[in-house]
């Protein structure tokens, strides 16, 4: 899994049950999520240690930044600040770089609402408690559309290697490929592209990189074997 920092987050509102993404909320400056777990201890007749058991769990959202009434994802959660029941709910986006998003959907508790002092900017802080379980969409899979490999053809001999490098186009698609050859009596090789000879062979044969995820998708590696 990649590394990211949190400013590539994308952190959008829209009302609950609604598609998309919603709208934006620009002026964040801090994202808390926290899993909340509810643990019931007991202890029964006889025994010295506690039980524990976990009765429940929930997420919830801590947003602050600075007050911004041209920020529509601000003015979004600022509409709850008087609402009570289910006029109160809002789904919360919070989508990862790689495009996978996580949508939490329960009440907003407006906290600061553009309060500070004199020199300071307008101050705006939000919390969310989820209802229910929060949905989580995996990043959508890139499909390869082409197998790179460093040089068209390759020349080894008689017991020595070489070796040959591949990858996948677009570089955001999975990399996993295989190395097949065609004619193991002349040259074999390795799942990690490492060309051996084992026969001198007068017509070049052919090592087929292809895709694991889309094997339709290959190039082919032409392979000269001399000897040593």
């Amino acid at each position: 899994m990649a590394t990211y920092a949190v400013k590539q987050l994308e952190i959008s509102v829209k009302d609950s049950g609604e598609s998309g993404d919603g709208v934006s909320i620009k002026d964040l400056e801090t994202l808390d999520i926290s899993l909340n777990s509810n643990v019931e201890q007991y202890t029964t007749i006889g025994e010295v240690f506690e039980r524990a058991v976990k009765t429940g769990a929930a997420m919830e959202l801590g947003l602050d930044g600075k007050y911004n009434e041209s920020d529509p994802g601000q003015n979004e959660l600022r509409e709850t600040w008087d609402k009570v029941g289910s006029e109160a709910e809002k789904t919360i986006v919070v989508k990862f770089p790689a495009g996978s998003k996580y949508e939490i959907t329960g009440p907003i508790g407006i906290n600061d609402f553009g309060g500070g002092g004199a020199n300071d900017i307008g101050s705006f802080s939000a919390t969310q408690n989820s209802n229910g379980t929060p949905v989580f969409t995996p990043a959508p899979t890139i499909e390869p559309t082409s197998v790179t490999v460093d040089s068209a053809s390759k020349t080894v001999k008689v017991g020595e290697t070489v070796k040959i490098t591949a990858g996948v186009l677009p570089s955001g698609a999975p990399q996993d490929v295989t190395f097949t050859s065609s004619d193991e009596t002349k040259a074999t090789v390795a799942s990690d592209g490492t060309l051996t000879g084992v026969a001198t062979t007068v017509t070049a044969i052919k090592i087929t990189v292809a895709s694991k995820v889309k094997p339709s998708v290959k190039n082919d590696v032409s392979v000269s074997v001399t000897s040593a």
